[in-house]
């Protein structure tokens, strides 16, 4: 099983890695061209483009996996070949989300490209998310821990579709918004993605696993050529797929199960904990542009990792205080269903502690820089 899952892993990571080798190269030939100026804080044209090394470097594996198990039921060891056994039921809603992401990455490339309205891109962005709600409630044969959305709306379609949409867009701007330092957004989807597969091996959900072991593969293979200092960028292509993809596998993962005293708010409470600091960074800019009367679209240096770097942080220790932050808050959500009510309350109160603690040394640092 370690070995398999090695193997995934390295398969992924090497794709992607020299997908952006190569990516590296013709971006430069073509000049798809980050250039710097303005808010931005490299000093050299650094090559756009490593959102489909990540793209493909995820979804090459999944599907030659999907299409090669088959063939492999036999040799398999018994709990395996029956999740195999499932794959050609999952078939359809893997090729609704396959595609869906690819929509939702080319987008992001052409913006990268040519520059897109931001509403033209939340129109497709929100029409894309329809879309994969509506087409894979349509795919009757998928087994109930692969059905999309929170089991605390299951008996609710209506508003499950609501839901499901929301936090598939909000998750994209969320990872989309992230992606203002070298390492933030695929570091945080990293440790993220991390602790989600940490839920699914418990709980023995293989596929959920497999594709996030292939993601973590490919957002490594992509992470050698981006920590700082970055020489290449993921691009909204990049941090538009992250986000559409944790969407997807938050939704994927099962923290609930019925024959369990789990309550069904409590299992749709451990994703968005898990996935707090890019929810909480997006709220924050948000209301920080509009109580300033700006259009929320408009970027700017109000991110998370900006105001720690105002507290004069180096950028490495921004990442590293953001990924422990991460880590923190995500690996005690998943202990919730473990938990009385009493621990799951202290849970979620702790969480809202530490960004409490973050935001006051935020706020400390802006009054020390204005000289209040």
């Amino acid at each position: 099983m370690i070995r398999t899952a090695f193997s995934v892993f390295l398969t992924s990571w090497a794709i992607s890695l020299a997908c952006v080798y190569v990516i590296c190269h013709v971006a430069a030939k073509i000049g798809f061209l980050d250039r710097p100026g303005g808010r931005k804080r490299h000093t050299k044209s650094v090559p756009l483009g490593g959102g489909l090394a990540i793209f493909l470097g995820t979804a090459i594996p999944v599907l030659i996996g999907v299409l090669l198990s088959q063939s492999y039921i036999p040799r398999l060891p018994d709990f395996l070949a029956e999740y195999a056994s499932k794959l050609p039921l999952l078939f359809p809603q893997l090729m609704i989300l396959w595609c869906a992401g690819f929509v939702i990455m080319l987008v992001g490339l052409l913006d990268d490209m040519f520059g897109l309205s931001p509403y033209l891109r939340l129109a497709v962005q929100v029409g894309t998310a329809i879309l994969v709600y509506v087409l894979s409630y349509m795919v009757t044969d998928i087994p109930e821990d692969m059905k999309l959305g929170a089991p605390v709306f299951r008996d609710m379609p209506w508003l499950q579709g609501i839901f499901t949409v929301l936090w598939i867009v909000g998750l994209i701007n969320a990872f989309n918004f992230l992606d203002n330092m070298d390492g933030m957004c695929a570091g945080v989807a990293i440790v993220s993605s991390a602790v989600l597969l940490t839920v699914a091996v418990q709980t023995q959900q293989i596929m959920v696993a497999a594709m996030l072991v292939t993601f973590i593969g490919a957002l490594f293979g992509f992470m050698w050529f981006n920590f700082p200092p970055a020489r290449i960028f993921m691009g909204d292509a990049g941090s538009t797929f992250v986000g559409f993809f944790m969407a997807i596998m938050t939704m994927a993962v099962t923290f609930f199960e019925p024959e369990t005293s789990i309550p069904p708010l409590t299992a749709a409470l451990i994703p968005v904990l898990v996935l707090i600091v890019p929810i909480y960074d997006i709220c924050s800019v948000v209301f920080i542009r509009l109580k300033e009367h700006r259009s929320p679209f408009k970027p700017d240096r109000r991110h998370f990792s900006h105001r720690l770097l105002a507290l004069g942080m180096s950028q490495t220790e921004v990442l590293v205080t953001v990924y422990m932050v991460v880590f923190a808050i995500g690996i005690a959500a998943t202990l919730l269903p473990q938990l009385t009510q009493w621990g799951q309350v202290m849970i979620v109160v702790q969480g809202g502690v530490i960004l409490s603690l973050i935001s006051l040394l935020e706020n400390a640092g802006r009054r020390q820089k204005r000289g209040d």
